[in-house]
C-alpha cells in the first residue's frame, strides 16, 4: 500500500482528503498536518509516498514546502490541492514536477483521477531501471505522435474503448457520467473512471464538473 500525508490547514478539507484518500485500497493516510514546517519535519524523518497538499497555508505554505521537498531530495510524490488556480502558481508547481494539481471545489472522480495518475506514474517508474524514449515519453504523458499501433496501458482493452466512444458519440451535446456509462456497458464505475481517465489524457474526451445535480457535484464527459 502506499503511505499518504496530508497537508491541509482547513479540518473539514483534510477529513474529506482523507476519506477520499482511504476509499482507494491501494492507499492509507499516515499523518495529517495543518502546517506544511511541521509536515516538512515528518518527511525528513519518514518514508511518504505521497503528500497531498494545499497551497494556502500558516507557518509554511504549500509552495515553500513543494521547494524544500525538492531541494532535500525528498523521494515523495506530490498532488497539490487548493483555492489557488492561477497561471503563475500553477507554472510553479509544474516547475516543480508534481503529479496533478486540483482545484477547490473538486468531486470525488476527479481526486480519484489523480490517485490513479500517481499509481500509473509509479508503476512505469518502478518497471524499468535504464529508459529509452518510449518509457521517458510514457512517464512524461507525451503524447503518441503519428503512431495508431502503440500498445495500450495496461488494464486497457481496445474493445472496452471502442464500446465507450461509440456510446459517447451517440450523444455528443450532452454530458454522461460514469454512473451512466458503467450502467449502459456493465462494468463498474471505477473501470469507468480508468478508461476516462484514459480518453481524456489522449484528448478524445472533454470532462467538466456538473453542479446542476440538486446534491453532491459529479464529473460529466463529452466526446470532443
Amino acid at each position: 500500500m502506499y503511505k499518504v500525508l496530508i497537508v491541509e490547514d482547513d479540518p473539514m478539507v483534510a477529513m474529506i482528503n482523507t476519506h477520499y484518500v482511504e476509499q482507494d485500497s491501494r492507499f492509507y493516510v499516515v499523518q495529517s498536518f495543518r502546517n506544511g514546517n511541521d509536515a516538512f519535519k515528518y518527511l525528513s524523518e519518514n518514508q511518504v509516498d505521497l503528500a497531498i497538499l494545499d497551497v494556502y497555508m500558516p507557518v509554511l505554505d504549500g509552495l515553500s514546502l513543494l521547494k524544500k521537498i525538492r531541494t532535500e531530495e525528498i523521494n515523495t510524490d506530490i498532488i497539490m490541492v487548493t483555492a489557488s488556480n492561477d497561471k503563475k502558481t500553477l507554472d510553479t508547481v509544474l516547475n516543480f514536477g508534481v503529479i496533478d494539481y486540483l482545484v477547490k471545489p473538486f468531486v470525488q472522480e476527479r481526486f480519484q483521477q489523480a490517485l490513479d495518475k500517481f499509481v500509473e506514474c509509479r508503476v512505469q517508474k518502478n518497471n524499468v531501471c535504464v529508459l529509452d524514449q518510449k518509457k521517458i515519453d510514457e512517464i512524461m504523458n507525451s503524447e503518441h505522435l503519428g503512431n495508431n499501433n502503440f500498445e495500450l496501458p495496461k488494464g486497457i482493452q481496445e474493445k472496452t474503448l471502442d464500446k465507450i466512444r461509440k456510446y459517447l458519440r451517440e450523444d455528443t451535446n450532452s454530458g454522461h457520467t460514469s454512473e451512466q456509462i458503467a450502467a449502459f456497458l456493465d462494468i463498474s464505475k471505477v473501470t469507468v473512471r480508468k478508461y476516462m481517465h484514459y480518453l481524456t489524457k489522449n484528448g478524445e474526451v472533454i470532462e467538466q464538473i456538473n453542479y446542476d445535480t440538486g446534491g453532491r457535484p459529479c464529473m460529466v464527459y463529452f466526446m470532443k
